[in-house]
This record gives structure tokens, C-alpha cells and sequence, in this order.
């Protein structure tokens, strides 16, 4: 690391201007046509909490990729899944008329040895990204790999630092983790960075941060996406409401305003002290 002049001429203004309006990605998602896409060499972050559809919305971010990206290539890294629970959720849940193109890879940490380690994991994604130069890394989840589950506190600063420099090799990366444990469906407020399990230094790097929120009202049960940093991106709206499509076992995602967002939280169902 050594000091370097900043460029803040006219020219390089208007280059890094246009840079932030092109996209990177095509989506028809609105959660991240909200802040113009997923971006190249940025960590983007989705925490929630246990069993509320996390691993819908990656099914639903890999077909969306691929319809939308037939160029592109994407690594989906898995550590609670093997690669066959994976294809199996696949299998029940494509879209018809889906045209399957060559561009998904999956690696699972179900697969590593007992005497494999966190270290281990780096090299062997470090490698498969250096050959097969992916563009867009998903990683499901944080907080059950062996980056993370080997190690605590100062360990998981270093795993969280590795991962904002794993992104700056020309990819998106994308990352889902899971909400502590005193973090429950029908919570007092609305979840924030602060309830990611373990270590608070990922949300801190992060250029893109989003929580799964989810909350019944009577029987009726609402997830919502809250999109709480977009750095550098202007953003549309706050709030974007997923409904579970049962034919394709995946999401389809609308904007939800804030008063509206507001009136559903306020009537949610409370099981547990809020005090």
C-alpha cells in the first residue's frame, strides 16, 4: 500500500460517472434493478434469519442470471447443500420452455474432507475462478463455511477482508449469511447489519447490503427484501416485497412503498418479549 495522487480531473469525473449508470448485468429482478445491478469487484450482502427463504432467492438469482446473461458464467459455492440437493431443488422448480446454457458451476464444502480446512476452501475457489474466470460468485453461506465456522472473532476480520479482495478479481460476488440467534421471524424491529451471526466486520465492507425480513401477519406470511447500503447507487426504493411462485419453487419480487411497508409491519404478529 503506498499513497498515489487522486485523479479528480474533469475526464476521469465523467469516465467513473458513466461507469456507475452502465450495467454490468442484466436482471429482471427488482431488488437489484434498484441500484442498477449487480456490480463487478463489489461485495454485495443478504443476511436473514434461519429457514425464511434464503436458498429460494438464490434459485431465483440463478435463473434469473442465466436467462438474462448467456455470456456470462457464474460459480455457485455452497456449504450447507451438496451439489445434488441443489439440481434436485432445480429439477422441481424451472420455468417452462427454461433453455439450460452451459454457464452454472457448483461447488459444495459437503465434499471436502474432515481434514480439509478454511484454507483449503480459498485455494480451491481462488483456483477455479483463475481458470474458468466467472463473473459473477455466489456464496451460500457465510456463516456455515469453514472460512467462518473454524475461526472466531479475529479470524472472521481476516475472512471478511479476504472476501472484499476476492471480489476485485473482475466478478460480482454475492453473499448470503445468517441473522444471530436472538433473531427471530416475528421481531420487535426490523433486522439491520448489526444482527449478522458472528463477527460485525462484513457489513462494514460491503458496497451492497440487503435483509430478508420476514413477519406473519395472522396466518399470512410476508417476506421482504430492505436494501440498507447501495454505495456509489442511487437507489428507487427501500423496500421490495417476494412472493413464493409454487410452480417454479422461486420468487417473483415488486417494489413495496414505504407506507405501505409501514402499515403491514405495524400489524405483524409479536410472539416473543420485545422489552
Amino acid at each position: 500500500m503506498t499513497p498515489e495522487n487522486a485523479d479528480l480531473s474533469e475526464d476521469n469525473a465523467a469516465r467513473l460517472i458513466q461507469k456507475n449508470k452502465n450495467r454490468d448485468f442484466l436482471t429482471n429482478l427488482n431488488v437489484f434493478k434498484n441500484h442498477n445491478g449487480l456490480r463487478l469487484n463489489c461485495l454485495h450482502l443478504l443476511t436473514a434469519p434461519t429457514g425464511v427463504g434464503k436458498s429460494t432467492f438464490v434459485r431465483t438469482m440463478v435463473i434469473d442470471f442465466i436467462i438474462n446473461n448467456s455470456d456470462k458464467k457464474i460459480l455457485l459455492w455452497l456449504t450447507e447443500e451438496t451439489k445434488e440437493d441443489f439440481e434436485q431443488a432445480m429439477a422441481h422448480g424451472l420455468p417452462r420452455n427454461f433453455k439450460y446454457k452451459d454457464v452454472l458451476h457448483v461447488m459444495s464444502e459437503q465434499s471436502l474432507g474432515v481434514n480439509e480446512t478454511g484454507e483449503d476452501v480459498k485455494r480451491y475457489v481462488s483456483e477455479a475462478v483463475d481458470y474458468y474466470k466467472y463473473d459473477l460468485v455466489i456464496l451460500d453461506n457465510v456463516t456455515t463455511s469453514k472460512l467462518y465456522l473454524e475461526s472466531g472473532g479475529k479470524n472472521q476480520e481476516y475472512a471478511a477482508a479476504w472476501l472484499k479482495s476476492f471480489c476485485k478479481n473482475d466478478l460480482a460476488l454475492f453473499v448470503i449469511a445468517h441473522t444471530g440467534s436472538g433473531v427471530a421471524n416475528s421481531s420487535g424491529k426490523l433486522i439491520d447489519e448489526n444482527d449478522i451471526r458472528g463477527n460485525k466486520t462484513l457489513p462494514n465492507l460491503v458496497e451492497f447490503m440487503y435483509v430478508l425480513q420476514p413477519f406473519y401477519v395472522g396466518e399470512k406470511l410476508y417476506q421482504v427484501i430492505t436494501l440498507f447500503k447501495s454505495r456509489n447507487q442511487d437507489k428507487h426504493g427501500r423496500f421490495v416485497g417476494l412472493t413464493y411462485l409454487p410452480e417454479t419453487k422461486t420468487f417473483r419480487d415488486e417494489f413495496i412503498p414505504f407506507d405501505k411497508m409501514k402499515e403491514m409491519f405495524s400489524m405483524r404478529n409479536q410472539l416473543e418479549n420485545t422489552k
